[in-house]
């Protein structure tokens, strides 16, 4: 590490590099960077003096998050630039189909098979250490092989939930941070499949493909967590649309399921995403059914706010006018085409959009590039932690 700039230690000899720089100068340093996560996440990089730095002074603005490509490389909005990936973990390797989890982490596989969970965007969120995914025996027939996290969410720091694939089907996985094992967390008789979970307002639902929502309580004072009870509490009554892509997310106060429809007309270009159709839908807990937002309802989940939709994670932004954030305003949806339109063999065109849920129309494409997949990767966002 080079030696520190005289002029910041008085020529005082027992400074020598920037890992010497006291608290209280490398927080004042930290202060003065742009509001923008790369520079924050490469500040807390440079040591463990930094980082500890960044770790007492976690506040930042709001931002958007990244869109992390299935090159593995990032597109920072509004910034409009491509960053490589900004983490290196000695000794792991990233893992497939799961470029993402909770809408902050990037999850890696250790050497001997343990979960690295890490956040690039923050220098004060450090790492999260997860059991292997070894430690399941899978239900049907015990073998734990051709197993993949599909999305996983950090509930609190002693839960852990993840959807994890394998034949025949998708369940629901639990463990404590820093434990020996995974344990498998029934939801639903064995034809439920459960198609996504979301964290909302400290409640873990499991969402499955009839588009019902199930409330799954889980105890965590024992030495492994466990399902205390399961509860339906959204009946579907979307049966006309059982295969159109579905998100979750929170916004406003109310949990949203945001149904799509994309036309594959245009030759499958992306560009044919500019033929999507949402339709937004706000869980109405007292009448046990999802309820379309329309006029008031609508607005009062959307006002001053970009919904971000995507496979893992999908968010609400507080992002106010267009003028406050270029070109992405309120009352928006942000989405981009579909890792089903992939190919991993070739590059491939990608479009990401904004969708002005009050005119029903595509509002403009934020970007429009040629990516090459590879193999097992899929775009994700990636949220900062200090999002609101």
């Amino acid at each position: 590490m080079a030696a520190a700039p005289a002029a910041l230690h008085g020529g005082d000899p027992r400074i020598r590099s920037w890992s010497d720089l006291p608290l209280d100068l490398a927080a004042a340093v930290l202060r003065r960077l742009p509001p923008r996560p790369l520079d924050r996440a490469r500040f807390g990089a440079v040591c463990r003096q930094w980082r500890a730095a960044a770790q007492e002074n976690p506040a930042m603005p709001p931002h958007f998050p990244w869109l992390a490509l299935a090159d593995r490389t990032f597109y920072s909005l509004p910034d409009t630039a491509f960053r490589p990936l900004p983490v290196h973990l000695d000794g792991h390797r990233q893992m497939l189909h799961a470029q993402s989890s909770c809408g902050e982490w990037l999850v890696f596989e250790r050497h001997d098979g343990a979960i690295t969970l890490m956040s690039p965007l923050s220098a004060a969120a450090g790492t999260i250490l997860l059991p292997g995914l070894h430690t399941l025996l899978y239900p049907a027939h015990n073998d734990v092989h051709g197993l993949a996290i599909r999305k996983l969410v950090v509930c609190s720091d002693k839960l852990v939930a993840a959807l994890v694939v394998g034949e025949p089907n998708v369940r629901l996985a639990l463990c404590r941070p820093g434990a020996a094992s995974w344990s498998w967390a029934i939801v639903g008789g064995a034809n439920v499949i459960v198609q996504d979970i979301i964290l909302y307002q400290g409640q873990l639902y499991a969402f499955s493909r009839d588009r019902c929502l199930t409330a799954v309580s889980i105890t965590v004072d024992g030495h492994e967590p466990a399902v205390s009870s399961v509860d339906r509490v959204i009946n579907s009554g979307l049966d006309s649309f059982p295969f159109n892509p579905c998100y979750l997310l929170e916004s406003g106060g109310a949990l949203l399921m945001i149904s799509n429809y994309t036309s594959r007309s245009g030759g499958g270009h992306p560009m044919a995403a500019a033929a999507a159709r949402f339709t937004v839908y706000v869980a109405s807990f007292e009448r046990s059914r999802w309820t379309m937002a329309r006029g008031d309802i609508l607005e009062a989940v959307s006002d001053g706010r970009a919904l971000f939709l995507g496979p893992w994670c999908s968010r609400s932004v507080a992002v106010g006018g267009p003028d406050q954030r270029g070109s992405v305003g309120g009352n928006s949806i942000v989405f981009f085409t579909y890792e089903r339109f992939y190919d991993d063999r070739k590059s491939m065109p990608f479009c990401c959009g904004v969708f002005n849920l009050k005119t029903r129309r595509l509002q403009q494409s934020l970007l429009q590039t040629s990516v090459q997949p590879l193999e097992g990767f899929r775009a994700t966002w990636l949220f900062p932690p200090s999002q609101p």
